[in-house]
Formats: C-alpha cells, structure tokens, sequence
C-alpha cells in the first residue's frame, strides 16, 4: 500500500461505483463488485494505481438523496488527492439531468481533474465528449423519469384493483398469491404452536384495546411476558400497537400512507374505498378500539399486572440475551433464578446504581442531541403514541380525499404537459381541469374543518432543566415510558473484578430506532 500512498496523484485513480436499492434484482443493472473490477481493469491498462474504491447504495436521480461516497470522491478529486475518478457508466454517476452534471464539469475544469466514464467511453476532459456527456445526462434523467412513472402507475393500478403493494402486511395478517390479505395462520409462537396464530394474536389486541381496560403499554407489556415475538421479531412498543389498532387493513380496507401517518384508507379517483382482503377485524371494534386509546395521556396505574421496577422488561443479559428481571436487590439473568436453563455467564446487577447509570445517560442522550438526532423522530412517534392518538378517523379520511385530489391534478397536468391535450383533444382539458380544481378545494377546506394537526412537542425533554422537572414529578409507570422513548434495551454483563459499580464497563444501552 505503500507505493499508492507516495505516488503522484497524476498516477493515482478511484473508483466510484453504485447500484440503486430501488431497482434490485433488475435485469442489465451490473453488480457494484462487477463495475468495481471494471474500474480496475481500466486502471491497469491505463498505468494508473487505484488508490480508493467508493460505493453507494442509493438512488442517484433524487435531490434530497445523499450520497456519501459519492460527496467524498468528488471532494477528493477537488482536494488534488488525485487526478482521475473512474465510474461504469454516467448514470451510475448521477441521474439528476445535464445541469447536475455542469456544475461537476465546471469544478474539474479549475483543478485539472477528470471523471472516467468507462462504458460509455467518456472522458471529462477531452472537449469533443463534452456534449455527449449532456446529452447521456438528460438520457439519464429521462430513463429515471420514466421508471419512476412506471413504478408509480404500477401500483396506482394495483391499489385501484385491491392488491397489496407494500412490503410487509401488517402483523396477523398475509398477501396470498393474488396479493389480497389475507389471516397469517403461523404460530406467534414458534416454540409454542398451541398458543395461537397470529391472526389470532393480532385480533385479541384489538379486543383488549376495545375494553378500554387497557393501554397501548399494557398490551405491549402483555405480548412481551408471554413471550411473542413482535413484527420484527423484538420487542413490543406502544407505537407498534397503535399502528396496528389505526390500520384500516385490518377491516379489510386498502390503505397507503400520508406524511408519517400509515395505515390510513386509500381511495380511488371517484374517492370510493378499496377492499385488499378479508376482514379480520370488523369496522366498528376497529373503531371502537381507535376511540378507546383517543383518551390515554399516559400509562393507567390502576391494572394488574404492573411492573413495580424501574427497567423491567428492558434488561437482557449479554451471556444469553435473556430477560433480566429484578430478584431481590438486583437485575439478574433469568437462567439464574429457573431451574433448567443455562448461561455462560449470568449478568447480575444491584438496582439502585444501574438505575441511576440508565437514568443519567438517558438525560445525557436527550437534552444534548442535535435537532436533526434520529433518535429525537422515533421520541416523538411514541410520545404520540402515548399521549396523543395522531388522527381521528374523520381527519384520515379527509387527508386521504386530499391526497387523491392532488394525485388527479398532477396527473392532468403531467399529461398536458406530454401533449396529450393538444389538436382536437384540448377542449377536453378545461372541464376537466376544473372538476379537478373543485375536487380538490373541497377536500382541502374538508380538511381545514375536521382539523389535522398531528404534531406534539418533545422540546421539555431537550432541556435539561424542564426533562428534569418533568421526570421528579412522573410516577413510576411514566418514568417506564419515558426511558423507553428513547431506550430499547439495557444490556449489563456479568462483573468479577471488585470495586464499585462501573457503568461503562458493566452497561450497554441500545437506544431507540424506527420500527
């Protein structure tokens, strides 16, 4: 490596490779390692040595995308660390059109760079490649565009046509091979089939929630003493139990996501719902249930059942990754308080100082992170699960009629602007362009009336001051919820070497992340 690092940066090259996560598995797109070889090749006929190799996973034709090899191999190039970057092709380079590629070119001209690219037998610094190099650009551009409207059209029909066209169902239930929904009949338990599915799992939920009985913590609690495995295969949150409760999905409805919201009811261009399966929970317990948590401002202190220590449910042993609930005076390892199972090395920890060790690193984490923390987004998704359920289902629905509005007028105008108005088919376009305009002023002023201000403020537990006053005055169930806002495991590790207890050497905390 050594002769890389003293050579001349007129004999050092980088790779810059990128394959799109949107576009997996798609035929013709060459493997990152493949385009990476390629580049070497390149360098090795051309005499040069590779001195860097960067890669990207992400999409190279959005805006607010960033792509953070692809900032560092330019800022290398400009730095003078070397003189040439190699990439495949242009449009594993950039996507964003000619003008996003100018502004590159224009920044090599002043440093006597150059960009490489190799399949397309393109060279930034010969100037007859100059407009070939535009015009890939914009081809680029268009290819993009075009795919982007075939995916967006695609599920557009699939969603008018009841078929389910996310990823994942939501928890209980399944897309068949018509991808319509239908009961996830396999066990909640794998190691436990006589407990149940998860169809009928995920139906008990909403008939606990529905009782009023209990809150979104309750259930999750519930789910985790007995031992099932939540969507991710984890633990169970109040967000997660809240999302499951305002999934329309589960009525059998089709559903697709506004903002931050998921879950809400879709609806076609004549605003009329869509069924995507069976119903395994019919409309008024689903709604029934959706009211009962409408009134939670915290976790209910009243009901059985209730953890009386501070970290119960968030200690794991590091032996074993078993529960670590409090015995006697300390957390300790499962394993060591039931006969029949084993641990390598079963983690115990006296209460009070791992107590206050959680408690002051969560105050540390909270009131000095940055606004733009990703921690401080999933805080505040479940201190709104906590405390305020985010939408009525009046205001889901009129989002939902909103978003169908705006989606008629883009399409409208988009196909304006393809021509498709033009010669005699433009006296179509006035009337429908004001039926479009109507629509969508009425589901705008819908939305002003039922109201759709989902926002809550996490600002008292960025400041030290108020996070403090607001943990004093907490009883022992809101302090639970409150480390768990930001808290989603409190590792500890078996300790034989003396002395006082040692936080940082005993304790690993794993703080929260999205569900």
């Amino acid at each position: 490596m050594s002769d890389v690092t003293e050579a001349s940066p007129d004999d050092l090259m980088d790779i810059y490779a990128r394959k799109s996560v949107m576009l997996k598995g798609r035929l013709g797109e060459l493997s990152t390692n493949a385009q990476i070889q390629r580049g070497r090749d390149w360098a090795s006929w051309n005499h040069l040595k590779v001195r860097k190799v960067w890669q990207d996973r992400l999409s190279a034709s959005r805006r607010d995308v960033v792509r953070p090899d692809y900032t560092k191999a330019l800022e290398a190039l400009a730095a003078g660390e070397i003189k040439t970057l190699w990439c495949y092709k242009l449009d594993r380079f950039d996507r964003r059109g000619a003008l996003a590629v100018l502004k590159v070119l224009e920044n090599l001209e002043q440093t006597g760079a150059r960009i490489i690219f190799g399949e397309d037998g393109l060279d930034t610094s010969n100037p007859d490649h100059r407009r070939m190099i535009m015009w890939k650009a914009e081809d680029a551009r268009d290819e993009s565009d075009r795919i982007s409207k075939r995916v967006t059209d695609t599920k557009a029909w699939q969603r008018d046509h009841g078929e389910w066209v996310a990823g994942r169902a939501p928890y209980g239930l399944r897309a068949d091979e018509n991808r319509k929904l239908v009961p996830d009949e396999s066990p909640a338990r794998p190691d436990h089939p006589k407990f149940g599915s998860k169809a009928t799992v995920a139906k008990r939920v909403f008939r606990m929630v529905e009782t009023g009985r209990y809150s979104l913590r309750d259930v999750a609690r519930w789910l985790d003493d007995h031992q099932v495995p939540s969507p991710t295969g984890k633990t169970w949150y109040a967000n997660t139990i809240y999302r499951m409760i305002t999934n329309a999905a589960y009525s059998g409805w089709q559903v697709h996501c506004i903002g931050n919201q998921r879950g809400v009811i879709y609806r076609d261009k004549k605003g009329q719902r869509v069924r995507v399966g069976v119903v395994l929970v019919p409309d008024a317990q689903r709604e029934a249930a959706v009211r009962a948590i409408k009134g939670h401002t915290k976790v209910s202190t009243t009901l059985r059942g209730r953890a009386v220590h501070l970290l119960t449910g968030l200690t794991r042993c590091a032996s074993c990754d078993r529960a670590a609930p409090v015995s006697g005076r300390s957390y300790t390892c499962t394993s060591a308080l039931h006969a029949g199972t084993r641990c390598a090395a079963p983690a115990s920890a006296y209460r009070p100082p791992l107590e206050d060790y959680v408690t002051a690193r969560w105050f540390a984490r909270l009131t000095n992170a940055d606004e733009d923390d990703p921690l401080l987004k999933v805080v505040a998704e479940r201190w709104a699960a906590l405390t305020k359920p985010e939408e009525t289902a009046e205001a889901q629905e009129a989002l939902a009629m909103l978003k169908a509005a705006e989606s008629t007028l883009e399409r409208l105008l988009r196909d304006r602007r393809d021509g498709l108005y033009e010669g005699p088919a433009a006296r179509f376009f006035e009337p429908a362009y004001a039926d479009a305009m109507r629509n969508y002023n009425t589901a705008q002023a819908h939305l002003r009336k039922v109201g759709a201000d989902s926002g809550v403020d996490i600002g008292f537990l960025m400041d030290a001051e108020s996070a403090r006053e607001a943990w004093e005055g907490a009883d022992l169930d809101l302090k639970r919820d409150l480390l768990r806002l930001a808290i989603d495991r409190v590792i500890i590790r078996r300790w034989s070497g003396g002395g006082p207890f040692d936080g940082d050497k005993r304790v690993e905390i794993v703080w929260a992340t999205a569900v």
